[in-house]
């Protein structure tokens, strides 16, 4: 098995979930390396390219084309066909003149979903961490693994749309009542709801949202979701 890994692939049957494969009709897929995704909620880019859009049929014409440079990833050229893609990275393929953004299906599985190719680069990210550095300075991190200086009007929870490849902080959403927020995880993954109420957690429970689905409402933890516009 570790000469398998070795070569970048693994196993259809053990690929993560978030992968919308067909486990059953070949035995292997493309592995994914380490990268700013956890490799249950990305895919990588080669099975992206060739399984999701199409764009190649076989392992070497997607290695043929990142080569030549022809595929950007948030705004920046990407030549690695295992590099890890999650929620909302953007991939550009500048031969088609075409933009694709990640989005989940309704199984919670990553599909993409092409977009104006003139629409900038700005990405969700998800404030999950902020902690004290050298200096004794205050840095943010978000679920894709960037980091940013921390700003006081900015909390865990939050969301904060970045423009890349710059990393410049756009704008702030706050995970409120009233707010947009799209559903990462559970049954309802995929789907566009609104915040009704954010019940603070304890020591023994964790922090939920009250969300509204049309004219249903439903509760799930904070994690599971992501405030947009």
């Amino acid at each position: 098995m570790s000469r398998i890994a070795g070569k970048g692939i693994e196993k259809r049957l053990t690929s993560p979930r978030i992968m919308k494969i067909k486990r059953k009709t070949e035995p292997f897929s493309i592995k994914g390396k380490p990268g700013p995704h956890a490799r249950n909620k990305s895919a990588p880019l080669g099975f992206v390219i060739r399984d999701l859009l199409n764009i190649a049929s076989t392992l070497k014409e997607v290695k043929n084309i990142l080569n030549n440079g022809k595929v950007q990833v948030n705004g920046q050229i990407e030549h690695s066909y295992r590099l890890p893609i999650g929620l909302f990275d953007m991939i550009t393929v500048s031969e088609l003149k075409k933009k694709y953004r990640m989005i989940l299906d309704r199984k919670g599985r990553l599909e993409t979903e092409e977009i104006d190719e003139k629409t900038g680069n700005e990405k969700y990210c998800k404030v999950i961490g902020k902690r004290m550095i050298h200096g004794k300075k205050m840095e943010l991190t978000t679920d894709d693994g960037r980091t940013f200086p921390a700003d006081n009007k900015i909390s865990v929870g939050d969301t904060i749309k970045v423009q890349l490849p710059g990393q410049k902080i756009m704008k702030t959403i706050k995970m409120e009542k009233g707010k947009q927020a799209y559903v990462v995880s559970g049954k309802h993954a995929g789907k566009t709801v609104k915040i009704l109420e954010v019940i603070q957690g304890t020591i023994q429970k964790e922090k939920l949202v009250s969300l509204q689905d049309g004219k249903n409402t439903l509760e799930t933890l904070a994690e599971n979701i992501i405030a947009i516009e």
